[in-house]
């Protein structure tokens, strides 16, 4: 049995003109998945995206955001095991700077409906989460997946990856 990509939505470009960029020590607290969306919006603006990146970013116990924002660039359709691995790594070592959660954002060329590309390293991603925490080797909450595309970032609800 093949999967081929389901055909979304046509996408509309997001509504909310881009907030201003600010300094995380500035920046509002996220509190709520479209707090999360919207401070994604601010960091990637636009979008305009020239390759496939993962963003992640970590906040503390208070919503506050931590003063790094990591980009991983060229991310591959299918992400092998030992990659995965090193991504929980990553994800989980500022908890040691006082981090209580982290964003992850996926950002790609194209229109902003889902591909079964963004589905498969949205689900490899989650599953290494889920398998990381059954090893009690991760603790972060992990706010939902966003995609980043030209003018629109969204939320990547369990039913775009199913």
């Amino acid at each position: 049995m093949t999967h081929s990509a389901r055909p979304g939505p046509r996408r509309r470009p997001d509504p909310d003109p881009v907030p201003p960029l600010q300094r995380p020590e500035e920046a509002p607290p996220v509190r709520n998945d479209e707090d999360v969306r919207r401070r994604w919006r601010s960091l990637l603006g636009d979008g305009g995206f020239q390759r496939t990146t993962l963003w992640i970013v970590w906040y503390d116990a208070d919503g506050r955001q931590l003063p790094v924002v990591v980009p991983i660039d060229d991310l591959p359709q299918a992400l092998e095991p030992a990659a995965l691995q090193n991504l929980m790594i990553i994800l989980a070592e500022p908890a040691s700077m006082g981090a209580a959660s982290v964003a992850l954002a996926l950002s790609r060329p194209g229109p902003g409906s889902v591909t079964a590309a963004d589905r498969q390293r949205a689900n490899a991603i989650l599953a290494a989460v889920d398998r990381a925490r059954r090893q009690k080797a991760f603790d972060l909450r992990v706010w939902p997946i966003h995609l980043a595309t030209a003018n629109s970032v969204r939320v990547l609800s369990v039913d775009d990856l199913v």
